[in-house]
């Protein structure tokens, strides 16, 4: 495959020489790495290095419009993550992992009562992201609870430990 930037084909993966920025002032080249088998949907493009939220980035430009490598190689995630995060030309999957805007997804688990509540009186309200909530949701379905409220106060019935340490030990023992 011809690429318009100098490319060094390694064992698993691609060394893609970018041009660097103009206020780049290091010695070295600038190198975007990706794996074989997705240089293919990157092959046909020109990439350059910019500066994104200090770190150096891989870009090309389609219709005028900046785009990151990523974007290209990840059409998916609306979000990543670098494992390691001062790689950041590091564009392999082993460095890049889906991110999740738990923002957004955070439910709530509040009881409807709380003057019935067992809670510390310093929580009235719960923040977990979807995947406590789901396993919170089947944990509560499957030993036959009605209400949120109904449940917590089950899960914080055991007085030997804080209140997260039973809410967990109780969650993790069951098989969801």
């Amino acid at each position: 495959m011809s690429s318009p930037n100098r490319v060094n084909y390694e064992e698993n993966h691609v060394e893609i020489l970018l041009k660097p920025p103009k206020e780049y002032t290091g010695n070295e080249e600038l190198l975007a790495l990706v794996d074989r088998n997705d240089f293919k949907k990157i092959v046909n493009y020109y990439w350059n290095a910019e500066y994104q939220n200090g770190l150096i980035v891989a870009v090309t430009r389609i219709k005028g419009e900046m785009v990151l490598m990523t974007e290209i190689l990840f059409p998916k995630l609306k979000r990543l993550h670098r494992v390691d995060r001062q790689a950041s030309l590091d564009n392999r999957r082993s460095n890049i992992k889906a991110c999740v805007n738990l923002k957004k997804q955070n439910k709530s688990i509040k009881p409807k009562n709380k003057a019935q509540s067992k809670l510390p009186k310093s929580i009235d309200k719960i923040s977990v992201n979807s995947l406590v909530y789901d396993k919170f949701s089947n944990a509560k379905k499957e030993l036959g609870f009605q209400s949120d409220n109904d449940f917590l106060n089950y899960l914080i019935s055991e007085n030997k430990l804080s209140f997260f340490e039973r809410i967990k030990n109780r969650i993790s023992g069951l098989k969801l």
